[in-house]
């Protein structure tokens, strides 16, 4: 039990994070219904496309990436494609959370931009360095802190009623094609099903509920961070709210606002913290998936270092990157997530079920969105 608590964790860790902070902003004109919907389907394609990882470690009785199953057993188009997308969407994920962090934490304690910055890629290092025990603890104990704040922050900034405003507002079309992409991004957390299934013995019953718990705390997480915030900005200042919507406000001025409006200091101190936590279990998923992947190619000193360094080197040359990374991510997100293991499962033989079928319908949308969204 306490090691699937912890794969369940991990899942959960890894989606939690930046979203908390890119979904409020990008949300905004949205509605609160669309947003519930979006949400609900993200439940569904993060849990068939985490089952397609699963399959195919399985049929292949190895818990390996899907790159490394392509490098193996798929084509060179299907192995080139995932290469690129994993490694893409890797280092373009770590690069905006240390980007977030950095932004968030630079403006609420007075820090200098870039010296977060080389404490995000050092902090990471050391985590790496862990021995895997020691790492599932630690990452555990960030998440149960991470949903702790956010529970707290969302009691006492106030969960009152929705205002009918934003429960009935009409969704401005125009923004989906923005937004899409964003909670899509939210949910991406294949990357660490083959350490799931490791970790979980290649038990499939355990692999299946650990993944569902996983997402569903990241469900119930989003859908109640983001109402809560959506909700008190648009009582308290419909100027910040206009501003918002205007897409004029960054990550760390959301974090003062929410700070300012929660009128209680132990719970400013938290939502300080709400962005440390968050990236910090978000990162290290991502990165122990980077671990298993480069693994095979070099020395595990020459992975961590390289898996710190380059997202450290983009923030110096594009700083406060967070929110335009997570805008331009989906068609890779959709060529890792979706597109690559359905055409590794069905090039195997393996049987495509009607919900993997969704998720590639899912994912073409994502990826039409994205190209509008670039083009506009």
């Amino acid at each position: 039990m306490k090691k699937i608590l912890h794969s369940s964790l991990l899942v959960a860790g890894t989606s939690i994070g930046a979203g908390l902070l890119a979904l409020p902003m990008t949300s905004v004109n949205i509605g609160i219904g669309l947003l519930t919907v979006m949400v609900l389907l993200m439940l569904f394609v993060g849990y068939y496309t985490s089952m397609m990882v699963v399959r195919l470690n399985e049929t292949y009785q190895t818990p390996a990436s899907v790159v490394d199953i392509a490098k193996k057993h798929g084509d060179k188009l299907t192995f080139g494609m995932l290469s690129a997308s994993f490694y893409g969407l890797s280092f373009a994920v770590l690069t905006a959370y240390f980007s977030g962090l950095a932004d968030t934490v630079s403006k609420n304690w007075s820090l200098n931009y870039n010296g977060v910055v080389i404490a995000c890629g050092f902090g990471l290092f050391l985590c790496l360095c862990l021995k895997e025990t020691v790492f599932a603890n630690l990452n555990s104990v960030f998440v149960l802190l991470l949903v702790g704040i956010v529970a707290s922050a969302v009691l006492t900034i106030g969960f009152s009623n929705v205002p009918s405003e934003l429960l009935l507002a009409s969704p401005q079309w125009n923004e989906v094609p923005t937004f899409l992409p964003v909670i899509f991004c939210s949910f991406v957390m294949q990357m660490v099903c083959p350490h799931v299934y490791a970790y979980l013995e290649h038990d499939m019953c355990k692999v299946r509920f650990a993944i569902f718990i996983g997402l569903t705390l990241i469900v119930v997480v989003y859908l109640s961070w983001t109402v809560c915030v959506l909700t008190k900005i648009f009582e308290s200042s419909p100027e910040f709210f206009r501003q918002m919507q205007a897409h004029r406000a960054s990550v760390g001025e959301l974090t003062q606002f929410l700070c300012k409006a929660s009128g209680s200091d132990v719970v400013e101190t938290l939502l300080k913290f709400i962005t440390v936590f968050g990236i910090t279990t978000s990162a290290i998923g991502v990165a122990i998936g980077m671990m298993h992947a480069l693994a095979t190619h070099m020395p595990k000193l020459a992975t961590r270092i390289v898996i710190c360094f380059i997202p450290t080197v983009i923030n110096f040359l594009c700083p406060n990157a967070f929110v335009a990374i997570f805008a331009i991510v989906g068609v890779i997100c959709t060529v890792f997530a979706v597109f690559g293991p359905y055409r590794l499962l069905k090039t195997s033989g393996e049987h495509i079920t009607v919900p993997y079928r969704i998720c590639w319908w899912v994912g073409a949308t994502v990826v039409i969105c994205e190209c509008l969204h670039v083009l506009s």
